[in-house]
């Protein structure tokens, strides 16, 4: 609660002493910042990319980190995963970054599809390891449906599943809900494994298992 980080325009985010403090230093990030994570001592800042101008030409999915203290760039992170779908999680020391991401690259024009976990590390740029996650499923495709609006003129309708992503305080679990059934996979970070795949479920009160009798 010591620091607080803003995207203060498409390109500079402003980091300042705690809620009401003054201005510590204003980054210019040299490329469009879509979203900040700050590491939980305030120290590093993680900006996820969606363009970037600087000499690096870097691609989204990109991230660059930054010292909070000065605003110095400290490391960039270029993965290779499409751009068409992904969700990420940041580590409480902003040292890991896990991306969630088609497995399969271009969408086919149907879904939803499986998709790949890949760790990457925000020290150094360089990926850790990746996972393939054929029972987590994903994506946007058209559907075959088409709905008539009155006074004319139609539209096809559009299909989503995305999972549910969150990373365990200590970083050393990730959790995924699955957006086509009640499957809650949970997995290793240090292994980069599957620990265990659990079925979630709301819970029936007394009436409605009377009822399912």
């Amino acid at each position: 609660g010591s620091t607080l980080a803003t995207v203060a325009g498409a390109g500079s985010v402003v980091v300042r002493d705690g809620l009401f403090g003054p201005e510590r230093v204003r980054i210019a990030a040299e490329g469009e910042v879509a979203e900040v994570h700050l590491s939980r001592d305030g120290r590093r800042l993680v900006a996820l990319m969606i363009s970037d101008y600087s000499a690096a030409d870097l691609r989204p999915p990109a991230w660059k980190v930054f010292d909070t203290s000065d605003g110095r760039l400290l490391t960039t992170v270029q993965s290779d995963a499409p751009d068409q779908w992904q969700a990420f999680a940041v580590d409480a020391d902003a040292e890991r970054l896990y991306v969630l991401t088609l497995a399969d690259g271009v969408p086919a024009e149907t879904g939803p599809h499986p998709t790949r976990l890949i760790a990457l590390d925000l020290t150094t740029g360089t990926e850790i390891g990746r996972l393939e996650l054929p029972e987590v499923r994903a994506g946007f495709w058209m559907s075959d449906e088409i709905v008539e609006f009155e006074g004319g003129g139609q539209e096809q309708l559009s299909q989503a599943r995305v999972p549910g992503f969150a990373l365990s305080p200590d970083g050393r679990r990730l959790a995924i809900a699955h957006a086509d059934d009640d499957g809650l996979t949970l997995i290793d970070t240090a292994t980069l494994t599957v620990e265990r795949t659990v079925g979630i479920a709301q819970k029936e009160g007394w009436l409605s298992r009377l009822a399912g009798l």
